[in-house]
């Protein structure tokens, strides 16, 4: 969830905790980023219901429960994503990095296209969904649809319906962003 995530931890923790530098940002953002728990459980069930909303949208009726199978197959390319930040942020030398470096995406467009940013933009967040592991997700969540015999034009709507909406929101919630914070 990148900076607004930090900050409602921050809010949830209150002053009780002072991890400083590098390591406390680690601890952050491997909290902030981590798709573990109820978090993980909840990710899945909306892809779920997302791609039941549109397969019943063309008609087509499958079992929830396969599709929450097929979407709990697929977010493993985002853990992997997230464990590759994670990697990438003990790279960085600097004490304390950039809020920046908190929520660059190393394989994504906005990293290749914009590699000096320096601040969040709303352009960048969309650039920083663009990436490899997003790529994997899409390949392997429409994998598993086919294998369920799911046509393979309506397995690409749904995938491909699905990952526009998700990063439709995604980006809204970047955008309302500093909304929230004032």
């Amino acid at each position: 969830m990148g900076p607004t995530g930090l900050a409602g931890l921050s809010a949830i923790l209150g002053h009780n905790l002072r991890l400083e530098g590098k390591i406390g940002t680690l601890v952050l953002v491997i909290g902030d980023c981590s798709l573990g728990g109820v978090q993980l459980v909840i990710r899945v069930g909306v892809v779920a219901l997302l791609v039941q909303l549109i397969l019943l949208a063309f008609g087509r009726e499958q079992a929830l429960g396969s599709l929450f199978r097929a979407a709990a197959v697929a977010v493993i390319a985002l853990v992997l994503g997230n464990l590759v930040r994670i990697a990438a942020l003990l790279q960085i030398g600097r004490i304390a990095p950039a809020p920046i470096d908190l929520i660059t995406v190393p394989t994504s467009l906005a990293s290749l296209a914009l590699p000096h940013a320096t601040m969040v933009t709303n352009v960048y967040a969309l650039l920083n969904g663009v990436n490899v592991f997003e790529a994997l997700w899409v390949a392997i969540l429409l994998n598993q649809l086919r294998a369920i015999a799911i046509e393979r034009r309506l397995a690409w709507s749904a995938v491909m319906g699905t990952w526009l909406i998700v990063a439709a929101l995604q980006f809204l919630l970047v955008s309302l962003a500093p909304l929230m914070t004032k």
